[in-house]
């Protein structure tokens, strides 16, 4: 039996597209609509071809996600929850390879990495909260800053 999901990186794209004003919800929609029947027909086509070829979304803003898309996994590395710990020097390396591996190993659905960190004591609630909200504003200040590219 086919598999007939739509791929992460078409969600994902279709959400980059909303989030940026370059799509409106209802459009993304119709073209995952569009993209589900054509894998149901073994026809593997990109949502991004599926929306400049249904007048949804310019050939211009979709090369512009597709680099954004690029970027995601390298700005998230730095926006990591135990990186951002880390960076401010509020756990070790040995420390945060130990919880690391305890989340591995966790049958699912994993517990977050913060929550092993302050059941082993090694981070307090508020300690959580704050690398949270850093977390947070790098990760806004990134994507704001692709924007201005």
């Amino acid at each position: 039996m086919k598999n007939h999901t739509i791929p992460f990186a078409d969600l994902f794209l279709g959400q980059l597209a909303v989030q940026k004003g370059y799509l409106e919800e209802k459009s993304l929609e119709e073209a995952l609509e569009v993209q589900k029947r054509l894998l149901k027909q073994g026809i593997e086509k990109k949502l991004g071809s599926i929306l400049v070829e249904n007048g949804f979304l310019s050939q211009k803003n979709l090369e512009t996600l597709l680099e954004l898309q690029k970027q995601v996994p390298l700005l998230m590395e730095y926006t990591l929850f135990g990186q951002v710990a880390l960076q401010n020097k509020l756990i070790t390396k040995e420390q945060l390879k130990e919880c690391l591996k305890e989340q591995r190993r966790s049958a699912p659905p994993r517990k977050k990495l913060g929550e092993i960190l302050l059941e082993k004591g090694y981070l307090s609630e508020q300690e959580i909260l704050a690398c949270l909200k850093t977390q947070m504003r790098l990760r806004e200040s990134l994507y704001q800053k692709k924007d201005r590219k």
